[in-house]
């Protein structure tokens, strides 16, 4: 009788220790949505609106969500398209054709170049439009379709405005450029060559970080070099920086996730195990998410911690995982599906890896989607950051609380075992 009792003592601390270990974590992550593709759509990109309560799906095809999964409206071409951060518009380019779409997916105008379309961009409230064709020929419009001008640089790679609408940045083969709406030329760099493919601007337009190949580069709005540097041992995969810019987050063909602060210097490298087709970072900085071709999908803390891990059943597609602003919801997308994760609200992130201990709390917070309430407070901006500052490398990290709960469970195992003796 004592035997069978001491096996079943040993079973219950065990599965209770496993619980403790392993569900805190996992449960941090928890699906709430899954949206069926049509089979033809390609998926080339995810983004999110300022206030949470649009998706926008990029692809062969556009699909536009509510916070809840729920489709908006679908159609057109969008391979080559962009929401503005308001939700309210969207720009779509098929051939030679521009279009302007309103929030309900309804065309508003449509404008024709000589050449196929092959960059578009536009502004925070949808104030600002440009395109780019195949010949390098820019043109910039306002919502009402008139034209701000029209010029020939050398064809585009890429192209981003800032939040405000005042400055465009492109990268092409020769270097940067800056430029205004109305097209006027503010600064070019022909040194730093074609590698940049991926562009983020800071939402007051102070700070313009550039990558490609291995190579990030921090600029000011008037062309200053901050720094540059070689971060990754592979291709970068995917940039994205939070509101401020004071976190910078780097996705690579190296299987790590690379998170930077704003001097440049790595303070944290995650493995995911395999290739990282894309990345996003939450809008303060504290959440990183990351899909790799493996199928993961894996959100930490910027300090390397996972907050939880979960698996798409196809592989997370280019750019296509994005965290809405109120560190609630991500959202990814594999070939088949568009999935959106519920994150676990009693989440408290400690920066072990800031210069001073840095602490946030996740508080309550009324958002136009009553289910998702939760809001992270605004980290104080880093500084530059130190030389030789220590750079944490993590796979998996559990919580503190984890950590006790499972002495707690090991502690009453072993009482059990005594009174059993």
């Amino acid at each position: 009788m004592r035997t069978v009792f001491r096996i079943v003592a040993v079973v219950a601390a065990v599965f209770f220790a496993s619980c403790i270990f392993g569900t805190i974590t996992a449960a941090s992550i928890v699906p709430a949505w899954k949206v069926n593709l049509p089979d033809d759509m390609r998926v080339s990109g995810i983004t999110i609106s300022d206030d949470g309560s649009r998706v926008f799906v990029g692809g062969n095809l556009l699909r536009v969500l509510s916070s809840d999964g729920q489709l908006l409206w679908g159609g057109y071409n969008g391979e080559v398209a962009a929401m503005s951060g308001n939700g309210k518009y969207v720009v779509t380019a098929m051939g030679e054709t521009l279009r302007l779409l309103d929030k309900d997916g309804t065309l508003i105008w449509t404008r024709t170049s000589g050449a196929p379309i092959t960059n578009v961009a536009i502004s925070n409230t949808g104030s600002v439009i440009v395109s780019d064709d195949s010949r390098g020929y820019l043109r910039t419009f306002n919502r009402a379709g008139e034209s701000f001008g029209t010029a020939q640089l050398e064809p585009a790679t890429n192209i981003a405005i800032s939040p405000a609408g005042d400055l465009i940045v492109i990268a092409t083969d020769s270097g940067l450029r800056y430029i205004n709406p109305g097209l006027d030329l503010l600064w070019s760099d022909n040194r730093s060559g074609g590698l940049e493919t991926f562009i983020a601007i800071s939402i007051d337009g102070s700070t313009i970080y550039t990558a490609g190949g291995n190579r990030v580069s921090s600029h000011t709005r008037t062309g200053t070099l901050n720094w540059q540097k070689d971060v990754t041992s592979e291709h970068i995969t995917d940039m994205a920086c939070s509101e401020y810019g004071t976190v910078l987050v780097l996705g690579s063909q190296d299987s790590f996730v690379y998170v930077l602060d704003n001097g440049g210097y790595t303070r944290t490298k995650v493995s995911t195990g395999q290739w990282v087709n894309a990345v996003s970072v939450s809008q303060d900085g504290t959440m990183v998410a990351a899909g790799s071709i493996d199928r993961y999908l894996t959100l930490f803390f910027r300090n390397g911690m996972q907050i939880g891990k979960v698996r798409t059943d196809r592989i997370i597609q280019p750019r296509s995982v994005a965290i809405n602003p109120y560190n609630s919801r991500v959202v990814a997308a594999d070939e088949l599906f568009v999935y959106g994760y519920t994150i676990g609200p009693d989440l408290v992130f400690v920066d072990e890896t800031a210069t001073s201990r840095q602490t946030v709390t996740r508080t309550p917070q009324v958002t136009t989607d009553p289910r998702i309430s939760i809001t992270t407070d605004l980290p104080v901006p880093e500084s530059s950051g130190t030389a030789g500052y220590p750079v944490t490398a993590a796979t998996t990290k559990k919580s503190p609380v984890s950590v006790i709960a499972g002495l707690c469970a090991i502690t009453i195992m072993m009482v059990i075992f005594r009174r059993s003796g």
